[in-house]
């Protein structure tokens, strides 16, 4: 062990105080300045073998200067600094506390470095790199080679991992798994060899002892991170960056003007009044005559929408935020926040100011506050902008006191249970129920798996699928095994679901053929009945044309015995017989039609108990007794005028998004589609417009979703794509493609 650092963070916090100025009577000043220049040294140095060789062999005797440096180095997230000192040390075979891996994990130049070197440290090298992979700054490729480093070191020292590392292993797998990479799934198949965890092997689809190939990757993982060839990804010789591209110099997509000339784009104002500061994301922020080594030291004049999608954490930190045009700045903001660097964000974020910020971004920034759980950044964010975040039932809970809590949940859920007792709509009450449940997860595991398990059946099938989510989450932190009922009631309730649908259908189908069958019966029955109006009359005629003898005195005429009727022509009892006949046929007509109505009846009863509807509707559900002229302003709100009917387009990125993505969050996203197109206004309130991308707008879907769209000619809906939340910059960066 390191002289000095026994103690843990007594002796780092030491380091860190070594960045305060010293007056010259502390003992410790000189090392303060040997610190500094230790620091400018690494800084300065060449990152291959011979350069690392030389600066160990420069490198203090004294053990503190050389943490305080690394530390130093680690807090102010100078990547280089950091890698070539740590590099250097361990050439000089000097001794390395594992607690500078907390931080310095993320600043190392790649994985396998962290693979090789991290075992030849001192202290708990695993709890260490827990740390590191908790902190959000890393990948899950470096966190996946973390985990296999530090249950090799457990494996080494011969003690048993402690749960929070075995919870950390189940997180990390689960999160890889559900982003599908199958590369790092590889690499965590070792893992679950090295755990012996069921768990672990279940989420990964694979024997808890490993097969051939595992078997061999853990045997070369183990020679890995002991051989003596431990510099094997170090270049031997200095390399050009190029990272920078080539030249001299760096050419500006516009001529340079003063803020007074006339803009270069022609529009005839003054350049301070047009372009200044206007720059589109396609254009380099670089100014005419600035050096390749100018722009390394000041990066935020080569910044792109892709550049910034493309840089790790630690060189999000090192920009300056004043030199940041609004539109890069709360990109980096947004960046910084997904990689839990809270601090840095909020800088950010106050230094552009309130205006140069979208409601869209800030709404991101405080996702990924709320996901991280730090209630102090999500307070700050919603204190500084009132209104612009939406809050969620989730966020309302984290930020309340414990003590508080309770009572939330107890009314959310009498909240839920008097919109389901009063028929509100399906939608609003799985709503409600799926906020009870992620609520009461985040308020406690033990207690949210239960009450998050009786609110499943009841949720919503899309809110299912992220609740099995969390219950998997919050089993993994009590260390519990993975055979989770929840799973039954999500498989019975979805088929359920697909039963009640097709029993829709069909009823529908019922009662759109009996519905048909009743109007067709109504022509037919007004058919007959003019036919049977122009035959009475036609025979009214005919008889009235029969010539009957006048009658005369009784004293004058004597009558025969008998007087014999006018014989019926042919044609007329013809006509008295299709005259009977068309009212035989009349009155089947009416039985079948009355026959018809009934069945209608019946299918509209049997389809309104399936959909749970309110008998209220029951008269805007008869579209064969209603005039097509009715008004229907009584089912139709004001709201719904505010956007125009539209017709969806779905592009071939959309399409092909849908098959990649799970079956819900596809069937969610076309719901969706479906109500935008519809114009309903609850579906609108989630949309937002893209600030890099004018045209496009995004809305949330199942939370980690996004669907973008554009308002096409025409009253069209053109859907553009369909992608997860932390897929958008890269989309953007890639204009769309």
């Amino acid at each position: 062990m390191i002289p000095g650092l026994r103690n843990g963070p007594d002796g780092f916090q030491l380091m860190e105080n070594c960045n305060a100025p010293m007056p010259s009577s502390d003992p410790f000043s000189s090392q303060v300045d040997s610190v500094s220049d230790l620091l400018n040294q690494a800084a300065a140095a060449v990152y291959c073998r011979p350069a690392l060789r030389a600066l160990g062999a420069g490198l203090p005797a004294d053990d503190f200067i050389l943490m305080s440096a690394l530390s130093r180095a680690a807090d102010g997230r100078d990547a280089k600094a950091f890698s070539n000192l740590y590099m250097a040390a361990l050439y000089a075979g000097r001794g390395i506390s594992a607690e500078v891996l907390e931080l310095g994990a993320a600043l190392l130049p790649d994985a396998m470095i962290l693979m090789n070197t991290a075992l030849r440290l001192d202290g708990d090298v695993a709890k260490s790199l827990a740390v590191a992979a908790r902190s959000g700054r890393m990948a899950n490729e470096r966190n996946a080679i973390a985990l296999v480093v530090g249950w090799l070191d457990y494996e080494r020292r011969e003690v048993s991992a402690p749960p929070e590392f075995l919870a950390l292993t189940r997180k990390v797998c689960r999160d890889v798994v559900r982003a599908n990479q199958i590369l790092i799934r590889g690499i965590l198949e070792t893992v679950a060899a090295l755990s012996g965890d069921t768990v672990v092997a279940n989420i990964l689809n694979c024997d808890v002892h490993g097969d051939d190939e595992t078997r061999r990757i853990l045997e070369h993982s183990r020679k890995s991170v002991t051989q003596a060839a431990w510099d094997v990804t170090i270049p031997s010789s200095p390399v050009a960056e190029a990272t920078l591209g080539s030249g001299g110099t760096l050419k500006r997509a516009l001529p340079k003007a003063g803020r007074n000339d006339p803009c270069p784009c022609g529009s005839g104002k003054k350049f301070k009044q047009c372009c200044d500061g206007k720059l589109s994301t396609s254009d380099q922020y670089a100014v005419d005559g600035v050096t390749i080594s100018d722009a390394t030291a000041h990066p935020e004049l080569i910044l792109t929408a892709r550049r910034i999608s493309e840089m790790r954490p630690y060189e999000l930190c090192a920009l300056n935020p004043k030199l940041l045009i609004p539109a890069f700045a709360a990109q980096v903001a947004t960046r910084l926040a997904l990689y839990h660097e809270f601090s840095r964000a909020i800088a950010i974020v106050e230094t552009i100011g309130r205006e140069a910020v979208s409601d869209g971004t800030l709404d991101d920034i405080a996702y990924e506050f709320f996901e991280a759980r730090e209630t102090e950044a999500l307070r700050w964010i919603l204190d500084w902008a009132p209104g612009a975040v939406e809050v969620s039932f989730e966020m309302e809970v984290l930020l309340a006191p414990p003590e508080e809590r309770p009572r939330l949940l107890r009314e959310k859920a009498r909240e839920a249970f008097e919109a389901e007792r009063s028929g509100d709509d399906p939608s609003t009450v799985q709503m409600l129920f799926g906020e009870l449940g992620y609520a009461a997860i985040l308020t406690d595991p033990a207690l949210g798996i239960l009450v998050a398990r009786g609110v499943l059946s009841v949720c919503g099938a899309l809110n299912q699928d992220m609740l099995i989510e969390d219950i998997e989450d919050a089993r993994d932190i009590l260390g519990l095994d993975d055979n989770e009922p929840g799973y039954e009631i999500v498989e019975g309730t979805a088929q359920a679901s697909l039963d009640q649908a097709r029993h829709a259908i069909d009823i529908e189908k019922i009662r759109a053929e009996t519905s048909s069958r009743v109007v067709q019966r109504d022509a037919e029955i007004q058919r007959l009945k003019a036919q049977i109006d122009s035959m009475q009359e036609t025979l009214k005629e005919r008889e009235d044309a029969i010539v009957i003898p006048t009658t005369v005195p009784k004293d004058k005429v004597t009558l025969p015995a008998a007087a014999p009727a006018p014989p019926d022509s042919a044609e007329t009892r013809e006509l008295r017989d299709h005259l009977r006949r068309l009212k035989d046929n009349l009155k089947v007509e009416h039985d079948e039609r009355n026959r018809a109505l009934r069945e209608l009846r019946a299918a509209r009863d049997q389809l309104r108990r399936s959909t749970r509807e309110k008998p209220a509707n029951q008269e805007s559900e008869k579209p064969a007794e209603r005039h097509e002229d009715a008004d229907d302003s009584a089912s139709t709100s004001v709201e719904w005028e505010r956007q125009p009917l539209r017709l969806p387009e779905y592009g071939a990125a959309f399409r092909e998004s849908l098959k990649q993505h799970p079956r819900q969050a596809s069937a969610a996203a076309l719901a969706l589609a479906g109500r935008l197109a519809g114009g309903d206004p609850s579906a609108w309130q989630t949309v937002r417009a893209l600030k890099l991308r004018p045209g496009t707008l995004r809305a949330r879907v199942a939370g980690d979703y996004r669907m973008l769209f554009e308002i096409g000619p025409g009253d069209t809906l053109r859907l553009v794509d369909f992608i997860l939340r932390r897929d958008l910059e890269r989309w953007l960066a890639a204009a769309g493609r």
